[in-house]
């Protein structure tokens, strides 16, 4: 079992993986995982490694269902990223922090509320979802993302849900999410989309359960694609967004 990180190859007289461009701004991070910093032994990762600095790791859920690295992918500018086949529980759990694995995710990554929260995903899905039509991204009992029916993206907290339009499977984006706790206005952007608003209340309620990365709580909720970046900021400063959409954008070739 080795600590996969990127120049690891390099290291070993390879090329390796191309750079990132810049760093996301780290003001407000409280979660920074990236298919650059894993633990894996022949490519099936057992540890999603924060790189915050925060000590929020994530581990397989399900030690039978591992998902795998692709130390290089060329739907992300040759960066790595992790594959989730959707044919079991491959997503990522709590491992370790600084609060207890019961911890609720909007304590866990938003200071105790979703007011000001900010998310972006770096993905690409292999397909429109399962028998439930679902491909989670992010989830949690009363907040993911997912793409599914009509080839949209969603983020849903309950039955509320904001829909984003024109999601090509096989197509690499980012998503961006965030909420404005004055206007209550929760906004969707996506790489080559059209960015949608509206309001929408993000505390509808929260499990006694930290998030998972790559399916929801709900049995057969899987994703099926590659995950490359996620990143959790509990505050949504415009100046920390310009920054990490430019990084994202640099370092993985994507126009928002």
């Amino acid at each position: 079992m080795t600590s996969y990180k990127k120049g690891m190859m390099a290291a070993a007289g390879n090329s390796g993986p191309p750079d990132y461009v810049g760093e996301p701004n780290s003001s407000f991070l409280e979660g920074w995982f990236r298919a650059d910093e894993v633990v894996e032994s022949g490519g099936a990762i057992s540890q999603w490694t924060d790189k915050s600095g925060n000590g929020r790791h994530r581990v397989p859920q399900d030690t039978n269902y591992k998902p795998t690295l692709n130390a290089s992918d060329s739907n992300f500018n040759d960066h790595p990223s992790i594959t989730f086949p959707n044919t079991g529980s491959f997503n990522f759990k709590f491992a370790s922090g600084p609060l207890p694995a019961s911890t609720p995710w909007s304590k866990e990554f938003f200071n105790g509320n979703y007011d000001n929260a900010m998310i972006f995903v770096v993905f690409r899905t292999a397909t429109t979802g399962n028998s439930y039509s679902y491909a989670e991204i992010w989830g949690g009992q009363q907040g993911y993302y997912w793409v599914g029916p009509g080839s949209a993206t969603h983020m849903s907290f309950g039955n509320n849900t904001l829909q984003q339009s024109g999601h090509v499977v096989g197509t690499t984006y980012s998503t961006l999410v965030y909420r404005n706790d004055t206007t209550g206005i929760t906004t969707m952007e996506t790489t080559g989309l059209t960015t949608v608003s509206q309001s929408l209340s993000w505390n509808t309620g929260d499990q006694n359960q930290s998030p998972l990365i790559g399916g929801s709580q709900y049995p057969g909720q899987y994703f099926r694609g590659e995950i490359a970046e996620v990143l959790l900021y509990w505050h949504n400063s415009g100046g920390v967004r310009i920054q990490t959409k430019n990084y994202i954008a640099n370092s993985y070739g994507l126009t928002w």
